[in-house]
């Protein structure tokens, strides 16, 4: 391959109807929420046991919910954070999907999102029956791979 070994390696997948995995989430970014590839996250690295209970932060520094569990989809390869928002020791909480590559990781108990809380209120409700339980001790990029 000759110095835009990529771009040929893009191009083939793309013409044999193959989706190649390092640019699947660039070819989903239509809402203009900025994703981040598996390879280059560090969350998809942890398990959702790690995950539990961390802070999601919105783009203004502000509080969004604690990460509640972490789904996979029945449809597709995709991970979500079911992000918990108000309520009273989790009674009347708003609960939610945030893909995960729509996170970055700030530190071990923090992540963030790229919008704020009013958008966050805008999500729809998190519905149990689309989604599988992930292993709760298997890094998140297991369960992705596993569905392609």
């Amino acid at each position: 391959m000759g110095p835009n070994a990529e771009d040929d390696v893009r191009n083939n997948d793309l013409l044999s109807g193959d989706e190649p995995d390092k640019w699947s989430h660039d070819l989903r970014a239509k809402d203009g929420i900025d994703r981040i590839s598996e390879e280059e996250n560090a969350l998809f690295d942890l398990t959702p046991n790690e995950l539990k209970n961390t802070e999601v932060v919105g783009s203004d520094g502000k509080t969004i919910g604690k990460i509640k569990n972490v789904v996979g989809s029945k449809t597709s390869d995709d991970v979500y954070a079911v992000v918990s928002q108000g309520g009273l020791m989790g009674i009347g909480a708003h609960e939610f999907l945030i893909p995960l590559d729509e996170l970055t990781q700030v530190n071990n108990d923090q992540v963030r999102a790229d919008f704020n809380e009013a958008i966050a209120k805008d999500r729809p409700e998190y519905e149990s029956d689309n989604f599988s339980e992930m292993d709760p001790a298997q890094p998140v990029f297991e369960y992705s791979y596993l569905t392609r």
